[in-house]
């Protein structure tokens, strides 16, 4: 897990998934004490009584932010609020009403009703990167609906990391995100797991540059058939064909790695 602040590639504190039929908005008995607090597009409850009061306006900085990129994919992000539970530590956080798995470091609920449809919980200190990143995985995640395992991996982490580095406002678009040692795309794009420890830098790395090029380089609504086709059903390959025209692996491979060659930083 890396601290806040990090410059990329961010190495985000895992987020694990979960669906309930049923989950109460009302803070539970365990949670009688927290301060609630509504903004435009968050029910927040803090833990912490004295968090600061800057946190509401701090998620919805970010909430601009995602919105420029995910709308189309997510519209309801406009009418309805997602509940963000900020615990006051990790140990907190991991004996809450969520009950996480150990190696998380944010949680995602989808209780499947109207209306605060979608939770977050997370434990400070509050991390606007961490923050940023979890959400993407939120939003991206309800245009899946009942089918996230049809989110491939690589599209879901990069999505994430380049949503946060454009919040953090410090992104040109000339910028294109370094990568030591590229996996072949035909392996790439069929990776079910994150590589292990020595490796998963590239991969982040990889997966925002793939992301980066597939949504900055080409027309947006390239991006929205694509996502569309693959929870639909399509595989990767299928998908790339019918929203870009890549009639191959290595025909995406070749024109990516076109695009991502260095001509400076972009930052």
């Amino acid at each position: 897990m890396k601290k806040c602040g990090k410059k990329i590639p961010f190495l985000p504190r895992p987020i694990a998934f979960f669906g309930l039929a049923l989950l109460p908005a009302l803070l539970v008995a365990g949670e009688s004490g927290w301060n609630t607090r509504w903004t435009s597009h968050f029910l927040i409850h803090q833990e912490n009584t004295r968090s600061a009061k800057w946190i509401g306006a701090e998620m919805e900085k970010i909430f601009r932010c995602l919105r420029k990129e995910l709308w189309t994919l997510s519209s309801w992000m406009d009418t309805e609020k997602v509940e963000v539970y900020l615990y006051k530590d990790r140990n907190s956080y991991l004996e809450g009403r969520f009950k996480p798995p150990a190696w998380s470091g944010g949680i995602v609920y989808n209780c499947g009703r109207r209306g605060a449809q979608w939770s977050l919980a997370v434990y400070e200190p509050f991390c606007p990167r961490t923050v940023a990143h979890e959400l993407t995985h939120l939003y991206f995640a309800s245009f899946f609906k009942r089918a996230p395992a049809r989110i491939p991996l690589w599209l879901n982490e990069g999505l994430a990391e380049m949503m946060v580095e454009e919040t953090a406002g410090r992104v040109k678009s000339s910028y294109r995100p370094h990568v030591n040692e590229p996996l072949p795309a035909a392996v790439f794009l069929k990776l079910k797991k994150i590589p292990d420890p020595d490796s998963v830098q590239d991969f982040y790395s990889q997966a925002h540059s793939v992301v980066r090029f597939l949504k900055k380089a080409n027309s947006p609504f390239k991006f929205e058939k694509f996502c569309r086709q693959l929870r639909d059903g399509e595989d990767v390959e299928r998908a790339l064909f019918s929203a870009y025209g890549f009639g191959s692996a290595e025909q995406f491979e070749k024109t990516w790695k076109k695009w991502a060659a260095p001509s400076g930083s972009g930052k």
